[in-house]
């Protein structure tokens, strides 16, 4: 969908109601009717207005007047069905009605007039001559009627408390309740399309009701949208709902069981109806007034921009964006006009949220999403990643995934360091009554040695401890001296995949001066792969490779020891800390090893 033209009351008057027949749109604008010429939809003029007295919730043109469910108003003009003679649209006159009820909804069929009246019911009232309605029934459903549509025998009325009710009107002066559904929430509005009811559930979404037993009506679906939705209306096979706080949404329901949200598009201020015709939606608002949309199947542009990111090496960069279109689109991400694919450290390359993980300075660059279906393609803005230093390099090794987490977390820092280059950080904290506390952590896979340097600034109202798991394995302080110097550990790391953390925190009451930690040179070694030959033939070896669980191995071949090619047998990963590589045989004396590959 796409913005064409709006038409605002100049008193800025309320709009709910909206009908579209052919050059004119009648909408409900406060306590009156307006005709809006909409002949040239990028420019729509009033042509004229009837007051009304109450709230015009809901309009439907008959022949050549307008019938007006009015809510509230006063004793001469007032709520309920109101009648109007626009035969001229520049001087429409009341003919007609009933001045005495609060109506949001009506349908007209044949010479009758359908009435949802909020408090006293259904109203059926003869109008085959308007300047003289004559109510035929009153008939109370329960629930409160805000909604209603008629279509065959049946009268479908959208009770606000009480969900679907299923009136026979085949004789309207006897009216008779067949069936009925509630699915809690508030139902607002509803349309019927073939054997189902789309409902209008502001807590619930577009709730979906199979109408093809009138006695037993039964609910197949209910789609949550992004706000409240107070009106509905079916058209080629799409449902537009009017999502009060959240706009448009364009629902595709050829499959009324798995309806699909296929295009939103937000407004200013809260949307209440809408009325489509031909190519074009007519919505009413609460700030543009009334709104015009041209429904396209195109994408028509991006609604939700990716936005530039900066993050650490090692960090995880996300970019997301969200078109606006009504047919089924797909997405494709692309960095530097290239298309991206899920796998490794990408996910998301299809959809509308991209995932880079373990991001280093070779993702930097720009991206940005395409998105298209059969109708044609539009592309968003670019969004460039920058990555920069962070914990991989303050803490040295370039193969561990860092997160850090709490008050003050872990950082990169260049003033209190082991290496004479870099170090992280965490803190200052601050001792007290609360305390505080933060931690970093990453995950190694054992057995292996895992070896780093820490300092305290206070060990007597600070501790740092290092857990693999939940043991705790080493700590430095509390109660042990004012300051620390850099210490050094060396810690062996058990079998399996294994989460290793440093954890900082207070202990001393208020008044103590602030603490912080360091942390220096973390290096991983897992154990190198041991190797044992299976079996052999003339052409090929056999090796099992025993190793930490999870690594990932390629073999290689040398014939002197010092320079080494890889082979081109398939890489292993060591499930279960196991795994078995087949590798040609060489026609001369040669060696065989293993190395860890990501």
């Amino acid at each position: 969908m796409e913005f064409v033209g709006r038409w605002q009351p100049p008193d800025a008057r309320m709009v709910n109601g909206v009908s579209v027949v052919g050059n004119f749109a009648y909408i409900g604008a406060g306590d009156s009717l307006e005709i809006i010429d909409i002949s040239d939809p990028r420019n729509p003029t009033w042509a004229g207005g009837s007051v009304t007295g109450g709230s015009v919730y809901g309009v439907q043109l008959f022949g050549s007047h307008a019938f007006a469910a009015v809510f509230g108003g006063g004793v001469q003009v007032g709520g309920g069905l109101q009648i109007i003679d626009v035969s001229n649209p520049q001087t429409p006159k009341r003919v007609g009605g009933v001045t005495n009820g609060d109506t949001y909804e009506l349908d007209v069929v044949s010479q009758h007039a359908y009435v949802a009246d909020f408090y006293r019911g259904l109203e059926i009232y003869d109008v085959s001559d308007p300047t003289t309605p004559n109510m035929v029934a009153r008939f109370s459903p329960g629930g409160n009627p805000h909604g209603i549509r008629v279509l065959g025998r049946f009268a479908y009325v959208a009770a606000h408390f009480g969900g679907l009710m299923i009136v026979n009107v085949e004789n309207p002066a006897q009216p008779v309740l067949v069936g009925s559904f509630s699915s809690g929430g508030e139902t607002w509005d509803i349309d019927v399309a073939g054997n189902y009811a789309f409902l209008a559930n502001i807590y619930q979404g577009l709730v979906v009701v199979d109408l093809s037993d009138p006695v037993q009506p039964r609910q197949i679906a209910a789609l949550p949208t992004q706000g409240h939705p107070t009106s509905v209306r079916v058209a080629a096979g799409r449902v537009f709902v009017t999502d009060y706080d959240g706009g448009i949404q364009v629902i595709d329901v050829a499959d009324s069981a798995r309806p699909a949200l296929v295009g939103s598009l937000q407004l200013i201020g809260s949307t209440r109806a809408l009325d489509v015709a031909g190519s074009y939606a007519y919505v009413s608002s609460s700030e543009p007034g009334l709104v015009i949309l041209r429904i396209t199947e195109r994408p028509r542009g991006i609604a939700q921009q990716p936005l530039n990111r900066t993050v650490e090496t090692g960090q995880t960069a996300v970019f997301i964006a969200n078109a606006v279109s009504v047919a089924p689109f797909t997405y494709q991400w692309q960095m530097g006009g290239s298309n991206l694919a899920n796998g490794g450290r990408i996910s998301g390359a299809t959809t509308s949220t991209l995932a880079i993980s373990n991001a280093t300075a070779s993702d930097q660059g720009c991206y940005r999403v395409v998105v298209s279906n059969v109708f044609g393609s539009v592309s968003s803005s670019n969004a460039c990643l920058t990555v920069v230093p962070g914990l991989r390099e303050a803490l040295d090794d370039t193969n561990l995934v860092w997160t850090t987490s709490g008050t003050r977390p872990w950082r990169l820092q260049f003033a209190e360091t082991h290496d004479g280059a870099d170090a992280a950080e965490g803190g200052p904290l601050q001792a007290g009554l609360i305390a505080e506390a933060n931690s970093i952590s990453t995950g190694v896979i054992g057995p292996g040695t895992l070896s780093f340097w820490w300092k305290l600034e206070n060990g007597e109202c600070f501790e740092l401890s290092f857990s693999v798991g939940t043991n705790r394995l080493a700590t430095i302080g509390p109660w042990t001296s004012e300051s620390t110097n850099w210490v050094s550990q060396t810690v062996r790391i058990p079998s399996g995949s294994q989460n290793v953390s440093w954890r900082f925190q207070t202990f001393c009451d208020d008044g103590s001066p602030p603490g912080r930690a360091w942390l220096d040179e973390v290096k991983y070694t897992p154990d190198a792969p041991a190797l044992a030959v299976l079996s052999q033939n003339a052409d090929s070896l056999s090796i099992e490779v025993t190793g930490p669980m999870g690594t990932r191995v390629q073999a290689e071949i040398s014939t002197n020891l010092h320079s080494w090619t890889p082979l081109p047998s398939p890489r292993v990963t060591l499930a279960n800390g196991r795994g078995v590589l087949q590798v040609p045989k060489s026609d001369s004396n040669a060696f065989y090893r293993v190395v860890t590959v990501p």
